[in-house]
């Protein structure tokens, strides 16, 4: 089994494509993932990665795979 190698700039750039085809602006955003503005900022312009709890909100918020915002693919949404 190979790991899978993280590369935090495409992250970056999921991240900004799910927000993008959110088509909501940033504090909308911000709060269908249940967090600060700041923080929304702070990942999607690269300055900061989230943790564990933050990754889940920002999934659910976008309704993307925690795996795909992290490592990317073909299948972006989230399971049901």
């Amino acid at each position: 089994m190979s790991l899978q190698r993280f590369d935090a700039a495409a992250f970056r750039e999921r991240l900004q494509l799910a927000i993008s085809i959110k088509g909501m602006p940033l504090p909308r955003v911000a709060l269908a993932c249940a967090m600060p503005l700041a923080s929304l900022e702070g990942y999607a312009y690269g300055q900061m990665l989230p943790g564990t709890k933050a990754l889940a909100q920002l999934s659910q918020g976008l309704n993307v795979s925690a795996d795909w915002l992290l490592f990317g693919g073909r299948n972006a949404r989230r399971a049901a």
